[in-house]
């Protein structure tokens, strides 16, 4: 996949972003030219996940709770630290439900996006996550077929 830089693509043009110069038009072309060298490794969030239609951890968690007969968390913005203590008491209480609802919500294909294909397209060096999701490694096989 050939990557254009945003320099190159507005030269000439008297865009809102201003001139070619724009420091914002030289860290893109330096960062394109470290991707097409395989210099780049990028980290994959969970914003990925979510539109390739996988649910957010605060509604797995509910859902566990729901199943594992355990109260949801109060709050509505609860912490990192919080959803996993409560994933871990929903594990605790009922290891069976724990790994059903998570089968369920995680275990299949979710419909994989143009973003996680174009992804895989660029000429990263390695691709970084903490969130795997079978879409990601869908992507990441289709690449290696292709190669």
């Amino acid at each position: 996949m050939h990557v254009t830089s945003a320099a190159r693509t507005r030269q000439g043009s008297t865009d809102v972003c201003g001139s070619p110069d724009d420091a914002n038009d030289i860290a893109a072309d330096k960062l394109f030219t470290l991707i097409q060298r395989r210099n780049c490794v990028v980290w994959v969030g969970s914003g990925l996940s979510l539109i390739s239609g996988y649910a957010e951890w605060g509604e797995a968690v509910s859902k566990l709770c729901d199943a594992c007969g355990l109260a949801r968390i109060a709050s509505q913005a609860p912490s990192p630290n919080e959803l996993m203590k409560r994933a871990e008491e929903c594990k605790v209480a009922d290891p069976a439900k724990y790994q059903q609802v998570l089968a369920e919500t995680y275990g299949t294909v979710a419909g994989t996006r143009f973003a996680n294909r174009d992804l895989f397209n660029l000429p990263f060096k390695a691709v970084v996550t903490t969130n795997f999701d079978a879409t990601l490694e869908v992507e990441a096989r289709r690449r290696d077929d292709r190669a």
